[in-house]
């Protein structure tokens, strides 16, 4: 019972200590990107809780990195990952992309340069205005080999919404995804 109490107490200040969360991710089969998370599409990936009801689900397939993020029930929303803490990867009803500039700000957006990656975007319900169709689950399918080199380091930053009103935006914290490349 020692052994354990210590083991969970070095894994707690290792993640504390690196200010991080580190999610082991494992491998799995692949996914359809298209915002829903089927009976068993992700029963196969790890499962991680972020804040305010929002999951993570993450495994990898072949030389992809799928990812989903499930907003509670009742909220929907869009997601920007941050990855290795320069690039921002934007999935809401367009998808985008933007490297952060030397001096710490971010360019302006250029929407569809998604190289490499992909993901779900919201559904027009009404041109006129536009209103979007909620979605709560963002789904996203990275090519690795964009990314040459181990681990990647991943923050998950959710806008929600309810009602068409921005309820609450909040970053996740870091998260280490590791996993063993093919």
């Amino acid at each position: 019972m020692r052994c354990l109490l210590f083991a969970v107490f070095c894994a707690l200040c290792t993640t504390a200590f690196h200010g991080q969360e580190i999610i082991n991710v494992p491998r799995g089969s692949a996914i359809m990107v298209d915002g829903k998370v089927g009976p068993d599409e992700w029963s196969d990936a790890r499962k991680t809780a972020l804040a305010n009801g929002v999951f993570l689900y993450s495994k990898l397939h072949e030389h992809f990195l799928l990812l989903a993020v499930v907003f509670p029930d009742g909220n929907y929303g869009f997601t920007d990952l941050l990855v290795n803490h320069d690039l921002d990867l934007h999935a809401s009803a367009k998808l985008g992309e933007r490297k952060q500039n030397s001096n710490g700000t971010w360019p302006e957006w250029t929407w569809w340069n998604n190289n490499g990656w992909t993901a779900n975007v919201s559904r027009v319900e009404e041109f006129a205005g536009p209103k979007l169709m909620p979605e709560n689950v963002r789904e996203y399918q990275i090519d690795l080999r964009r990314f040459p080199g181990g681990d990647l380091l991943v923050e998950v930053v959710s806008t929600v919404l309810r009602e068409t009103q921005i309820r609450a935006e909040w970053y996740s914290g870091p998260l280490l995804l590791k996993f063993t490349r093919q």
